[in-house]
């Protein structure tokens, strides 16, 4: 967006942003051009402005909820920004922590400097993109925002920093951007924000859930945060602000029907978690929260459960009894099958099976070539397979999600 959201908030220009409303989320070219003949008086990239914010506000509302619908966003700043209730949930943190002060360099479109004032911080909130400023400012009213290298930026020895590091390398031809999982090829790069939280201990950093484990200070905590089973960062907290946490957590969230507030459904952690045994399968399979397994937790959740992983290195928990919903995906176990194609094919035509979902962990196996070698009829039941390892051997579990 290269118009100032100022400009975009003028009175003369309720009717434009009425029949941008009306339009359907995929505009087709003569819808484009019957909306610029109703508000002939608004200039073309105005009118190129105001289609582009409705449609992002109708993506961001899954997200933001009905914040989104007086928000500005960028395309970019929309895809990175903070899950609101992982946002809040920190900024909550930092406040039992007695911080008063925050300075989040690099603050895309706001989201994490919104959790914080509404939390009851004061942030400065830092970026270098003039128009990811703009639209952060117009996000942020009252608040100090400010254009500049982030790296720059001197924080009082006071205050508390929060960066997020962008992790975007380009854009595809749709105008979406490409994600870099290389820490240095971030912005700003990974080591200087371990630099930073070397230099200023209060730091907290988001990072991708998939950082490497070593790719972490040592002396750091660490949280792979997730909500409603999706994973959405690691929050990496140096050690200023570590007190209270173990080195490593998973903190399991449900949203309510407000995104910017959630429960949390379970916290996993560990210091020097012991490698949990394997053994036979038994009735129930858990499939961890993908936080639990990122975490590298899932010896802590098979202790809770009082179970056993399928096979060394998989991150399948096997039990005798229900584990609790809380942790992961669970499923009862109705069968126990050869993981060979013909025998899979014989087995689920006999119970007149015709569609599989396919869950695989441990074996090199392509899902959707599986299902075209199975040949399965047109019409009949659904089922669901987990195809693994169990004490060496590959298997196919037929099993019913509850």
């Amino acid at each position: 967006m290269a118009i100032d959201p100022a400009v975009l908030q003028s009175d003369h220009l309720r009717d434009a942003w009425e029949a941008a409303a009306a339009l359907p989320d995929e505009p087709a070219p003569r819808d484009l051009a019957a909306l610029r003949s109703a508000v002939r008086d608004v200039p073309g990239e105005t009118i190129t402005a105001i289609v582009q914010q409705t449609l992002l506000r109708r993506r961001a509302g899954a997200k933001f909820g009905r914040t989104a619908q007086s928000w500005y966003f960028t395309r970019a700043g929309l895809e990175q920004s903070s899950r609101p209730a992982a946002a809040v949930r920190r900024a909550r943190r930092l406040i039992e922590l007695g911080v008063t002060h925050l300075y989040d360099l690099g603050c895309g479109i706001g989201a994490d400097a919104h959790a914080a004032r509404v939390s009851g911080l004061s942030v400065v909130a830092v970026d270098s993109d003039p128009v990811t400023v703009a639209v952060a400012t117009a996000n942020l009213p009252g608040a100090e925002v400010i254009c500049a290298d982030a790296t720059t930026i001197a924080v009082p020895s006071d205050a508390a920093i929060f960066v997020d590091p962008a992790r975007r390398a380009g854009h595809r031809p749709d105008g979406s951007s490409v994600r870099t999982h290389a820490p240095e090829r971030w912005q700003p790069p990974w080591s200087w924000v371990t630099a930073t939280g070397a230099r200023h201990p209060r730091t907290v950093a988001k990072a991708a859930p998939g950082i490497p484990h070593e790719a972490i200070p040592i002396d750091c905590a660490t949280e792979w945060v997730s909500i409603d089973g999706d994973l959405v960062e690691a929050a990496v907290w140096f050690p200023g602000l570590t007190d209270g946490l173990p080195r490593r957590s998973a903190v399991l969230l449900r949203s309510g029907t407000d995104p910017w507030h959630s429960e949390t459904a379970a916290i996993l952690s560990s210091d020097d978690p012991q490698p949990a045994a394997s053994g036979a399968l038994g009735s129930w399979l858990l499939l961890p929260d993908p936080a639990i397994v990122r975490a590298g937790l899932v010896d802590v959740a098979c202790a809770e459960v009082h179970g056993r992983v399928v096979s060394p290195g998989i991150a399948y928990i096997t039990t005798d009894n229900e584990p609790p919903a809380r942790l992961g995906h669970r499923f009862r176990v109705e069968d126990v099958l050869p993981a060979r194609p013909k025998t899979l094919r014989r087995e689920l035509r006999n119970r007149g099976i015709a569609t599989v979902t396919i869950r695989t962990r441990g074996l090199a196996l392509d899902p959707q070539a599986l299902r075209r070698q199975l040949q399965l009829p047109a019409e009949g039941h659904a089922a669901e397979l987990v195809l693994t390892r169990s004490e060496g051997e590959a298997v196919a579990l037929l099993v019913r999600a509850v």
